[in-house]
């Protein structure tokens, strides 16, 4: 089973967007991380290039293990990105040793190449230190409805709400934000219908078509290098991306999902 598959930086062809762009847009959730790294020992899950595993360890991290399922990736960035308190293995979360803990472990734009989403959440809790912290991204589904893009790596997406609501299964605390802004909104109930249709079906996809046309009827525009912001501050425009700070690790329930 492919647990945690990462594909270094997403380095897929999207249309618009460079690797350039995407490695910027990678750069902002690992600044947004560096704030909670201060003399933490901080696991890197999904590393890629170590770009943002240097990032922590110049922010303050005591030591930071950057790791990733591919040799070639860790290869490559113990080459490129070197600093005296960075680590890398090739390794994903079911692999990692049990026993030790981190302060903080960071896994940006991974779950969602998991087959079973909830033994990374298990893995993450299990090496998570009790008073650590998790900061992990992902795409927001609603995304979805303005692009015919559909990236082939995905095993699953969630709305914010199926995002808040699974990461709560795990944490005591969850606090999610977003990246990015796509906009304006279309309207809830259309946005709400097409993303609960499972699947690739006839009705998801006109549903989806019809939230884009009308999107584009208001007026729509999209920034995905915005700052990060609490998705409380969204109100118009939908986030790219989500991001949550979560802490007090806790036993998982049963989580809801809806596909790609």
């Amino acid at each position: 089973m492919a647990e945690a598959e990462h594909i270094a930086n997403e380095e897929i062809p999207i249309a618009g967007q460079s690797s350039a762009d995407i490695m910027e847009q990678s750069l902002i959730r690992y600044r947004f991380a560096s704030q909670f790294v201060s003399g933490a020992s901080v696991l890197d899950v999904g590393c890629a290039g170590g770009h943002g595993s240097v990032l922590l360890a110049e922010a303050g991290a005591e030591r930071v293990v950057g790791i990733d399922r591919s040799r070639d990736v860790i290869r490559h960035a113990a080459r490129n990105a070197v600093h005296p308190r960075v680590s890398y293995a090739c390794a994903d979360m079911l692999s990692s040793p049990q026993g030790a803990t981190y302060d903080v472990i960071v896994a940006c734009e991974v779950i969602e190449h998991c087959d079973t989403p909830q033994h990374f959440l298990d893995a993450v809790r299990a090496l998570l230190a009790p008073d650590g912290t998790c900061i992990i991204s992902t795409p927001n589904a609603e995304r979805q409805l303005r692009t015919t893009y559909r990236n082939p790596y995905h095993k699953f997406e969630w709305t914010a709400e199926e995002f808040r609501h699974n990461l709560s299964s795990v944490f005591e605390e969850v606090h999610v934000f977003g990246q990015g802004r796509i906009g304006p909104a279309v309207p809830r109930l259309l946005r709400t219908y097409s993303v609960g249709i499972t699947g690739r079906s006839f009705w998801r996809r006109v549903l989806r078509r019809s939230a884009y046309e009308v999107s584009k009827l208001m007026g729509y525009r999209e920034d995905r290098t915005s700052p990060i912001a609490a998705l409380e501050e969204y109100s118009t425009y939908i986030p790219v991306v989500l991001l949550a700070v979560c802490r007090g690790p806790k036993q998982p329930r049963r989580m809801k999902m809806s596909s790609a």
